[in-house]
């Protein structure tokens, strides 16, 4: 295994933001990445900007590396783990080249006028403050969840960061070392934030509260 180591909205009498015919517009990128997108409008005349909506949730990278670490304890390299902790950074928002291709399918879908200019600003949803770990019938889930030690509040904006940390016992540090090891062993883990929106600013379809999931088997995955 490889080692691990605003936009602010602002709603001014004559301005509002809202969806092309008051529902959101997906993209459907080359990796299968779902794009939903809102349109700014004026009361006048449409606006040819558009905003994303949160996507893409992942592990973040720096210069390349993944911001994750799992460190087991020993007494001795021939000793029983007696221990563990886990971090990882989380981040969501498209990157450079999904950016690009997003802004170059919504053009094709509308016109060449068109311009992505970001994220949408969301807001906390004060229910669900950080970011939570889902999964049914998974005992990693349940592992990972009761082993929780800390968590930043989830990110409103694409590009920033939050932290999640882990402490493990013997057994649940000798449970997440083999699972990191093990193709599979983290299927149906799902991590999700969890957005609000002043939707009243919104046309119908908008909704007052919007979820982003990622898939913890697939990140690990790609960091085996």
């Amino acid at each position: 295994m490889k080692k691990i180591c605003c936009l602010l909205l602002f709603a001014f009498g004559h301005f509002m933001l809202m969806s092309q015919s008051g529902a959101i517009m997906e993209l459907r990128l080359a990796d299968s990445t779902i794009v939903p997108v809102v349109q700014q409008r004026s009361l006048d005349a449409p606006a040819a900007v558009y905003y994303y909506m949160p996507v893409n949730m992942r592990i973040s990278t720096v210069s390349g590396f993944p911001e994750f670490s799992f460190l087991a304890f020993r007494e001795d390299s021939l000793a029983p783990l007696s221990g563990g902790v886990l971090h990882l950074l989380l981040v969501w928002g498209l990157d450079k080249e999904q950016t690009l291709e997003a802004e170059s399918l919504l053009i094709q879908k509308t016109d060449s006028s068109a311009f992505l200019a970001g994220s949408l600003f969301m807001n906390q949803d004060d229910d669900h403050p950080m970011t939570e770990i889902d999964a049914d019938s998974n005992e990693l889930a349940e592992l990972l969840r009761n082993s929780l030690k800390s968590a930043a509040r989830t990110p409103l904006n694409a590009g920033s960061k939050t932290a999640m940390s882990f402490q493990f016992d013997a057994a649940g540090a000798e449970q997440i070392e083999k699972a990191l090891a093990t193709p599979g062993a983290f299927k149906g883990v799902k991590l999700k934030m969890y957005f609000s929106l002043d939707n009243h600013m919104y046309g119908p379809g908008v909704p007052a509260r919007y979820i982003l999931e990622g898939d913890l088997e697939s990140w690990i995955n790609a960091l085996r």
